[in-house]
């Protein structure tokens, strides 16, 4: 390069020329050229920041905090899958108390069914063992029955101490408050096993024939 700018018709030297004044000019041109070079950068590095100020600046509140919330979730421990569990004990013959009664309809089976849960009690008769459930059927009608051979007529007669008069809409809080002598075993039905009542043995408390929610003109012929 120093060679090329010497002019031909010089008297010096080309190496005397080269060590002389080009070799000073390419001197000086070098540090203007890395001067213009770190001014460049120094403007392309604040144009940068300046933007992503800028962008930060224009995003909602929500969007900034929207990955941190993400995080957060994933950090989180993994949902569990609940399920409903009913007790399970040893077969064979208890005593219990009736503590809860209700009929509803059953959207898997498109029946009524009335739901009896008796607390199986120890022999102090005191001690809860475990709360074990009990279903009637009532039928599939548009109304709950209980027809002359159904299983929740029987029970509710012999939880009455008497058959039904004219006008007993047989309730179930017939079942409810009250001991009796219950057998206990496993149901077959389901991938899981878990206990119910078998059969009510007997009624250790309560009145004969106590008919419950009879109607007001019972009597009136």
């Amino acid at each position: 390069m120093c060679l090329q700018c010497v002019p031909s018709s010089t008297p010096y030297h080309r190496s005397s020329y080269c060590r002389s004044s080009a070799f000073h000019r390419c001197r000086l041109r070098l540090p203007l050229a890395f001067l213009l070079l770190c001014i460049c950068n120094c403007g392309r590095l604040m144009t940068t920041e300046q933007s992503t100020m800028v962008v930060q600046d224009s995003l909602p509140a929500k969007s900034i905090e929207a990955p941190r919330q993400a995080t957060a979730v994933r950090r989180q421990k993994p949902i569990t899958i609940e399920w409903e569990d009913y007790p399970r004990i040893r077969s064979g013959e208890y005593s219990a108390y009736g503590v809860w009664a209700r009929k509803y309809r059953d959207p898997a089976f498109k029946r009524w069914t009335c739901l009896l849960r008796f607390d199986v009690l120890r022999e102090n008769r005191i001690d809860v063992i475990a709360r074990i459930p009990m279903w009637l059927a009532l039928g599939s009608g548009d109304v709950p029955r209980a027809s002359r051979r159904s299983r929740y007529l029987r029970e509710w007669v012999d939880a009455n101490g008497g058959p039904f008069s004219r006008g007993d809409r047989l309730s179930p809080q017939v079942f409810v408050h009250r001991m009796a002598r219950i057998e206990v075993g496993d149901t077959t039905k389901g991938p899981v096993p878990y206990s119910v009542v078998k059969k009510i043995l007997r009624w250790e408390t309560g009145f004969p024939c106590h008919s419950v929610n009879k109607s007001d003109s019972q009597g009136q012929h």
